[in-house]
């Protein structure tokens, strides 16, 4: 094979890609010009740099953004990989938990150094106790302070962000008319509405549309959303 056809192969084969759990990334990149390099994202509950990570296709085109997450592993690992990233390790609550505490319980199975299905939420912490046998005290902050904090200023420079925080994604949104910026695409994890017409009853989606958004593609667990305005 020619170099010339080799390296247009590893294009196209990296374009069809896709690093999301249920092709969450899929749905979000097809938003998105291919020829767009210079995207900002941000990964609240970042979980791996590759594994079921729906920004490690754009940061191989070339992104570059924040990544959030409770875990100390998986910050390490960030920090390792994504050198030129923002890498955060907090737990990320809502407003009033972040108000009453700096720290909280990150559960967690032990024998997992990765652990997909780690919380912060007792109720969720409570589920999955049969696994989750270890716990250990992680710092937290609250969604607004996070992206009022990294966000850029403006919506246009403002990309896409990814939430996945394992029980507080409905809550932690909820300060999003405070927001200094918001993300022109988002995708969130919506853990107990199976259908699209369970989706539009939730408060994620009443919060998303009196925010300006609309909901443009859903997959076994997340929803993806853009601006109307964009």
């Amino acid at each position: 094979m020619s170099p010339t056809r080799f390296f247009a192969f590893l294009r196209n084969f990296f374009a069809r890609l896709h690093f999301g759990q249920h092709g969450e990334d899929v749905l979000v990149h097809k938003l998105f010009d291919r020829r767009f390099k210079k995207g900002f994202y941000m990964d609240i509950g970042a979980y791996h740099p590759f594994r079921q990570s729906n920004t490690a296709y754009f940061w191989l085109m070339g992104w570059n953004g924040v990544n959030v997450d409770a875990s100390p592993h998986t910050i390490q690992l960030f920090k390792k990989i994504r050198k030129t990233d923002i890498n955060v390790w907090s737990a990320v609550v809502d407003a009033e938990t972040a108000k009453r505490q700096n720290t909280i319980n990150l559960h967690f199975n032990p024998t997992v150094k990765y652990d997909l299905g780690a919380t912060c939420t007792p109720e969720e912490a409570e589920k999955r106790k049969d696994s989750q046998t270890a716990r250990i005290e992680v710092p937290c902050e609250s969604l607004t302070n996070i992206v009022n904090k990294y966000a850029p200023s403006n919506c246009s420079d403002f990309h896409f962000m990814n939430i996945d925080i394992e029980g507080f994604d409905e809550t932690a949104l909820q300060g999003m008319h405070t927001w200094k910026s918001k993300p022109q695409v988002l995708c969130v994890e919506i853990l107990h509405a199976s259908t699209i017409r369970e989706v539009l009853e939730t408060a994620t989606n009443s919060t998303l549309e009196s925010n300006g958004y609309q909901l443009v593609g859903k997959t076994a667990a997340s929803v993806v959303y853009k601006l109307t305005s964009w």
